[in-house]
């Protein structure tokens, strides 16, 4: 029994053997084959994920030199603009400084007629505050002198300000607002230019 038991075994182990050969290279070649698959995807990913990367920061590069760029020409911009507001801040007390002397004139040349400001002095005082001669015509006629209101019912001028204060509040108070004026236009136009792209 034992020796049927033996060829049996020897029998089964003939068939088996080669099946579990069969079987162990199978495996061994799906395995081998699925590693390799698994690699040569993992190897399609990274150079995917690479390019990608690639193409991310090549973006990033280009955006970055638009916006220094973009920075450099409002840079200039501005500098453009802070000159020219240099400029007409320097105008502006040029002419105040004109208008400084034509106080002394025009309050003379209206005479000791008024008592307040003279239609010389009052023509003087709206072109201060930044009225043009079109303005001026229509707003003021001229006036004779003696056309004047009592003056004898006028306050004394010591009681009161005097034209030439008057009129010299009025150089500053027009110099100011068209410094602001000045300011404002250059800002808009600034912010005008940085909006265009």
């Amino acid at each position: 029994m034992l020796e049927t038991l033996a060829f049996n075994a020897w029998r089964i182990g003939k068939v088996v053997l080669p099946l579990a050969v069969v079987a162990y290279l199978g495996y061994d070649l799906g395995h081998t084959q699925a590693s390799r698959s698994g690699e040569l995807k993992l190897a399609r990913l990274e150079q995917q994920y690479a390019a990608a990367r690639a193409q991310d920061s090549q973006l990033h590069a280009r955006q970055l030199q638009a916006s220094q760029a973009r920075y450099l020409v409002l840079q200039q911009q501005a500098h453009q603009i802070g000159s020219e507001l240099l400029h007409t801040r320097a105008a502006l007390a040029q002419a105040q400084a004109q208008h400084r002397k034509r106080i002394t004139h025009v309050t003379q040349q209206d005479g000791p007629a008024f008592t307040g400001l003279g239609p010389d002095s009052l023509r003087l005082y709206q072109r201060f505050l930044g009225y043009t001669d079109a303005d001026l015509a229509a707003a003021v006629p001229a006036a004779n002198a003696g056309h004047a209101a009592a003056t004898a019912e006028a306050a004394p001028a010591a009681a009161g300000l005097l034209p030439r204060d008057l009129l010299a509040h009025a150089a500053d108070y027009g110099q100011w607002c068209q410094q602001l004026e000045s300011q404002l236009q250059l800002f808009i136009r600034l912010h005008q230019q940085a909006a265009t792209p």
